[in-house]
Formats: C-alpha cells, sequence, structure tokens
C-alpha cells in the first residue's frame, strides 16, 4: 500500500508531463503499426495472387475445350480471387495470354495474342493487379511492380 501511494504522489507531481510524453509517442507508434498491419495485407496480398495464377494458368492449360484462352484465364482469375477475402472487389485485375511456337519465340517476346492454333503450345499468362493501399499513405506507385506477374505454361492439348 505505501509503494502504491508514493506512484500516486510521484504521478501527480509530474504536472502533464506524461501527457506530454503521450502525445509525442502515440503518433510514430500508430504510424508503425498501420505500416505493419499495411505490409502484412501486401504480402497476404502477393502470396493469394500467386495461387490465383497459378491454379489458373493450369487449369486453361490443361483444358482441351478451351478456345479462347485470354477468356477462359480471366473468368477463371476472377472466379477463383473471389474466393480470397480482401481480394477482389471489381476491376482490380487485368490479364493477357500471348502464345509461343517456341522457347526462342518466348524469349524475343514475339508471341501472339488472341486465340491459339494447333502449332503454338507455350502459353504466356499475365495479369496486373492494380492495388490501392489501406493504410500507407504514399502513394500507389510504391507497390506497382509487386503485383505485376507472368507464368507460362505448355497447352497440352496443343503438344504433338
Amino acid at each position: 500500500m505505501h509503494t502504491l501511494m508514493r506512484m500516486i504522489k510521484k504521478i501527480k507531481g509530474e504536472d502533464g508531463a506524461i501527457a506530454v510524453e503521450l502525445s509525442l509517442v502515440i503518433i510514430p507508434f500508430l504510424v508503425s503499426i498501420l505500416f505493419i498491419i499495411e505490409l502484412c495485407r501486401v504480402m497476404y496480398l502477393t502470396s493469394a495472387l500467386d495461387v490465383v495464377l497459378a491454379e489458373s494458368g493450369r487449369y486453361i492449360s490443361l483444358d482441351s475445350t478451351v478456345t479462347n484462352h485470354s477468356e477462359a484465364f480471366e473468368q477463371n482469375i476472377k472466379t477463383s480471387a473471389r474466393n480470397w477475402p480482401l481480394l477482389y472487389s471489381g476491376s482490380e485485375i487485368s490479364v493477357t495470354v500471348k502464345h509461343c511456337k517456341n522457347i526462342p519465340d518466348l524469349l524475343s517476346d514475339s508471341c501472339i495474342t488472341g486465340a491459339t492454333t494447333t502449332d503454338h503450345f507455350l502459353s504466356v499468362y499475365s495479369f496486373k493487379y492494380n492495388y490501392h493501399p489501406v493504410f500507407f499513405f504514399f502513394g500507389t506507385g510504391f507497390f506497382s511492380s509487386i503485383f505485376e506477374r507472368n507464368i507460362v505454361y505448355v497447352q497440352e492439348p496443343n503438344r504433338v
């Protein structure tokens, strides 16, 4: 009890020093907490988008009934993305599909877009996610390159 009384007397003798210290510390503390939350959200979104891209690309590359790969890929991506919380709420995802005959065409970026033919057995599935930070105040340009992904699949039905 004696110790508690000494603490109360010490606090009463501060004359607002605790309030000043709190006001100096609380703003940087809250900013750092919000930055950590935003960083965790970015890590979650990159992992979720990687999974969605891999599953959608694999599904489309193995399906022999697909004629328009770009449309089917976009539909599959958007359907899969709805299953992940905090990921999809509208038109944040833009996709492209390119088809290549061989690896040198892939490396020289001379692939075609649109419907594939039977002699194009490599497909590059790519998407871009337009990220909008919630707790980060320095703009979206900081995270723009993190949310662009490309993956190459062999079109098994077209492979001879």
